[in-house]
């Protein structure tokens, strides 16, 4: 049965562009009635901030309320159900008994959660046109199109959630990412090691005394961000991300803007004042302290001539002594020439062109501070944990990955 057609809605085969719009429009109005009742909303806002089991949802959501007007248990499953058969949730088995599932927001959830916190502000929630916005019919996606966002373009944010397994993804990034995935057969694997050493780069240097993180070009957040990692080891740590996708910053904002010390905000490294300017991030990071700026997988979306190397100058000027800069960048070594040129075309259709440097001109990024042993190395050599050398020894990731320290 098809959940997104509604009732006197033509099947999608018979069905013109018109068709299709309207259609999306009545479920859109369908779920922005449905979410606009008490309950609903409370928990997607609770699950916005952060995955819960039923059990320690019922509690937060209750430990405010009188006894009289708490949410009960047989409700609260209706809810989860009822969000869960629209798109806006979906749950995981985890371990821990017999009601150890694991809920989220999906990204539907976030962009309706978004949408009726501006029709509360505004006073019109229930009054919404469904002209004004709508969710594209899109097979394997339930993201919500929002205004100023291009699902006709790839998104290089988008196919490296898609990578990743996330459901963030629009047809034109699947079609881009699967024509990439064609040309390295390891590029999901590669994701998965990058995000392995973006972790074990953070956990370092947050163990080494590191207490505020920059993460600029930190893409759709998935179940495990920079904050999680560095948080596991200092929880007063402050992190600060920076993205120029307002749906990431959105999406960001949403799931991870809480009462911890982290904030999201759009900017772009190319502009690299504007980042260091902006209020929210010179509320929670002070640069005349240590800081980690973390460009993981973002420097080789910047061409030559938009002068990468004074980009980076900018933001070395203002890190405090004992500050970390930590890159993973994407190489052509060893990549025929042919293979390179396909790629490179592939993303020159996408938001952002790719730019895969040599070890070389990725490590003149490092100029004026001290990379740090093994320092610019293929990430999957970077202090690797015991045992992961070893594994898929044949495959090698086409990334580098280091950090290096400002000195005295």
């Amino acid at each position: 049965m098809d959940r997104t057609r509604p009732p006197g809605v033509p099947p999608r085969e018979d069905s013109t562009p018109a068709d299709d719009q309207q259609r999306a429009r009545v479920r859109a109005r369908a779920i922005l009635g449905k979410v606009s009742g008490r309950w609903d909303v409370v928990v997607l806002r609770h699950l916005a901030i952060h995955p819960r089991r039923p059990g320690e949802l019922l509690r937060v959501i209750n430990i405010d309320l009188e006894p009289g007007g708490q949410l009960s248990r047989p409700v609260l499953f209706r809810v989860l159900a009822r969000l869960g058969r629209d798109g806006l949730v979906e749950s995981r088995q985890v371990p821990g008994g017999e009601r150890a599932t694991l809920y989220t927001v999906t990204g539907l959830g976030v962009s309706i959660l978004d949408r009726v916190s501006q029709l509360a502000r505004t006073s019109q929630l229930g009054a919404a046109e469904p002209g004004d916005w709508w969710i594209p019919v899109d097979e394997g996606n339930t993201a919500l199109d929002l205004p100023g966002i291009d699902t006709s373009k790839p998104n290089v944010a988008r196919m490296y959630d898609y990578w990743l397994g996330g459901k963030d993804s629009f047809a034109a990034d699947r079609a881009a990412a699967d024509q990439v995935e064609a040309l390295f057969a390891s590029t999901r694997e590669m994701c998965q090691h990058n995000r392995e050493f973006l972790r074990r780069a953070v956990t370092h240097l947050a163990t080494s005394g590191i207490r505020q993180f920059l993460d600029i070009g930190t893409g759709l957040p998935t179940m495990e961000n920079t904050h999680d990692m560095v948080q596991r080891i200092t929880p007063e740590a402050r992190v600060a991300y920076v993205d120029n996708d307002s749906a990431v910053v959105t999406h960001a904002q949403a799931l991870l803007a809480t009462s911890q010390p982290v904030t999201a905000v759009r900017g772009d490294l190319r502009d690299p004042a504007a980042i260091i300017a902006n209020p929210e991030v010179s509320r929670l990071i002070d640069f005349s302290e240590p800081v980690a700026v973390v460009l993981a997988a973002v420097l080789h979306f910047v061409s030559e001539h938009e002068q990468p190397d004074a980009l980076l100058q900018v933001l070395k000027g203002v890190m405090a002594p004992g500050s970390a800069l930590l890159i993973s960048h994407a190489t052509d070594e060893n990549v025929q020439a042919s293979t390179r040129e396909r790629t490179v075309q592939i993303y020159k259709g996408a938001s952002a062109p790719l730019v895969p440097r040599g070890r070389e001109r990725i490590e003149e990024f490092f100029r004026g501070l001290e990379l740090i042993p093994p320092g610019l190395v293929n990430v999957r050599s970077w202090r690797p944990l015991p045992g992961l050398a070893g594994e898929h020894g044949d495959l090698r990731s086409f990334l580098y990955g280091g950090v290096g320290i400002k000195g005295a």
